[in-house]
C-alpha cells in the first residue's frame, strides 16, 4: 500500500497554465479507505474529491491511471 502523497505540477508561463494535482490515501468518516484527489491553480484553494475503494489493489490501480493521465497532459513530478 502506498501512503506517500503524489504531487504533479504543470507550469507553462507562456500559456498562463499554473496547475497542481495531488493524490494521497485517506480514511473517510466511516473508516473506509479512500483516494484523496486535489487539483487546481497554484496559489489558490484546491478542489477536493474523495473516491472510496473496497480494496487496496483497486485504489492503487486508480492512482496509477490518474498519474498516467496527468503526465500525458504535461504534468511533471
Amino acid at each position: 500500500m502506498t501512503t506517500d502523497a503524489i504531487e504533479l505540477r504543470l507550469v507553462d508561463q507562456a500559456r498562463n497554465r499554473l496547475r497542481v494535482y495531488r493524490l494521497c490515501d485517506a480514511v473517510d468518516l466511516f473508516g473506509e479507505r479512500c483516494l484523496l484527489i486535489q487539483w487546481g491553480r497554484l496559489g489558490q484553494r484546491l478542489r477536493t474529491r474523495l473516491e472510496p475503494f473496497k480494496d487496496d489493489a483497486a485504489r492503487e490501480l486508480r492512482r496509477a491511471e490518474l498519474v498516467a493521465l496527468r503526465k500525458r497532459h504535461g504534468y511533471t513530478s
